[in-house]
């Protein structure tokens, strides 16, 4: 019998994927398990430097540190600038209107000075 928990997450892994897919990153993937050196769920390209988690099962909006944290560290695993982390919302199956993405306010700092706020300082 398959581990419930996993096949929500599965299932949740998919759905952004998908979106990613129909929304401008056709490449947009799912990454295997790494243990200790995960590097997230969802790749959208090679060469896009952000790190995608997905939180799919009940409690996804629960527990935001928790998720943040581990997002940090997948980052740090790829080397990456940009990372975050998706969560379900419970009974939605609409990733772009329902679903919430967080982040880490350095990594929101960083995509603004990115994207032209070029009066605060990048580190």
């Amino acid at each position: 019998m398959a581990n419930p928990s996993k096949t929500k997450g599965t299932d949740a892994e998919n759905k952004v994927r998908d979106f990613f897919r129909a929304n401008g990153f056709p490449h947009a993937d799912r990454l295997t398990q790494a243990g200790v050196n995960d590097r997230g769920d969802i790749r959208l390209e090679d060469g896009l430097r952000w790190t995608i988690e997905v939180k799919g099962g009940q409690g996804a909006l629960n527990n935001p540190h928790s998720h943040l944290r581990e997002l940090k560290a997948e980052m740090q695993n790829n080397d990456h600038m940009y990372g975050a982390v998706i969560c379900k919302k419970p009974g939605s199956n609409d990733v772009g209107n329902d679903w919430v993405a967080m982040m880490p306010v350095e990594t929101l700092r960083k995509i603004i000075y990115y994207l032209g706020c070029r009066d605060l300082p990048i580190d």
